[in-house]
């Protein structure tokens, strides 16, 4: 996924095969879980990103999100491990954060 997020911003034509590859529900289930994982084990260096790498981390969290809302029969199954943790590790993290917004954006964008 660093790999993937590093090319992204290198090149923006890359992210939008991500986007198209959640939205199949045959791989969704899947990709949720990658990313989920990965998201929350970078969620403390979150607050600490350069803007552009910040702003893409909480558009794929928002993708994430949608493909839960979407599909949410084999995709809310992923999230509940990880729900409890990212709302109250969220709220720890912002208040050591330089710039704590991107962890109210990701909770803005979790109850929406």
């Amino acid at each position: 996924m660093d790999f993937f997020l590093d090319q992204s911003i290198a090149n923006p034509q890359v992210f939008p095969v991500l986007q198209m590859l959640i939205t199949h529900e045959s791989v969704s289930h899947q990709l949720v879980g990658i990313l989920l994982k990965y998201l929350m084990t970078h969620l403390p260096e979150v607050g600490t990103f350069e803007k552009t790498r910040a702003a893409l981390t909480l558009r794929l969290y928002k993708m994430s999100f949608l493909a839960i809302n979407t599909y949410i029969q084999t995709n809310e199954v992923v999230l509940v491990p990880h729900l409890q943790k990212l709302i109250m590790k969220s709220f720890a993290h912002a208040a050591k954060a330089p710039d704590p917004t991107i962890y109210y954006q990701i909770l803005r964008a979790l109850f929406r």
